[in-house]
């Protein structure tokens, strides 16, 4: 990509939580200043925000229900088990992974979207 020219990134899950630090890095890296044009986050909170919200019980228990709903991210840290399901099931991912698959769920994620102007947005956690 030349040098002069401007990005948009787009992250969702574990990818977004990871991009949330190349945001953070523009501010300080020139390597980065004036490369990121726009980033969207899909599912993917900064991990300083969530750092900040467990600071308090209170914090700690708004983040309780998403805790268990992610039960998979615990599942990924236990040694071998993510090699395992990768070997026995990459039938499933490259099946996700179609383009016609994969241009389904953008759709449906572009149709849901609301600008960051409406309520739901501004009172987001």
């Amino acid at each position: 990509m030349p040098a002069d020219e401007q990005i948009h990134l787009l992250g969702h899950d574990w990818g977004s939580t990871s991009m949330w630090d190349v945001v953070a890095a523009e501010t300080w890296d020139p390597r980065l200043e004036g490369r990121l044009a726009s980033y969207a986050s899909a599912s993917g909170p900064s991990l300083d925000h969530l750092g900040s919200m467990s600071d308090t019980w209170r914090g700690k228990l708004r983040m309780l229900p998403q805790t268990v709903h992610s039960w998979y991210v615990w599942l990924f840290l236990v040694p071998w088990v993510p090699e395992q399901m990768w070997s026995r099931h990459q039938w499933l991912v490259r099946r996700a992974a179609r383009p016609e698959a994969l241009a389904g769920l953008v759709a449906t994620f572009v149709s849901r979207a609301k600008p960051c102007g409406e309520a739901a947005c501004r009172d987001a956690p």
